[in-house]
């Protein structure tokens, strides 16, 4: 096994890469480039991934049109708005949408009824 400042200097001397006005031998006997782990703070707020039924009232379902027949939904139209929010902002799979459950530990809601309302609010 190597000791890990022989590895350093035997690879850096070996690295021809030139990066901007300096040759990697310009490293050769520093210490590691270190990264800056500070993120900047984003100048914007964030997205928000997921609403109150408050908010939901107040701000979306006056935009929606709801339909006339058919049942109602079992979550409640702000809770499948926030599913449908959050798989936007992630990008995951339907199929893997964490849809919640009952207290019989089954699915409240089928992932495929997510996408026909999503579907439908699209058009």
């Amino acid at each position: 096994m190597r000791r890990k400042d022989s590895l350093r200097g035997a690879e850096t001397a070996k690295i021809s890469v030139r990066l901007g006005n300096y040759s990697a031998s310009h490293f050769e006997g520093s210490a590691y480039c270190i990264m800056s782990t500070m993120a900047p703070q984003p100048v914007t707020t964030p997205i928000p991934v997921q609403l109150s039924e408050p908010e939901f009232t107040a701000f979306i379902l006056p935009h929606l049109s709801m339909p006339k027949r058919g049942p109602k939904c079992k979550l409640g139209y702000y809770r499948v708005f926030n599913l449908i929010l959050w798989l936007l902002y992630t990008g995951m799979q339907w199929k893997c949408l964490p849809v919640p459950q009952d207290p019989d530990g089954k699915p409240a809601i089928h992932y495929t009824t997510v996408y026909k309302v999503f579907l439908r609010r699209n058009n």
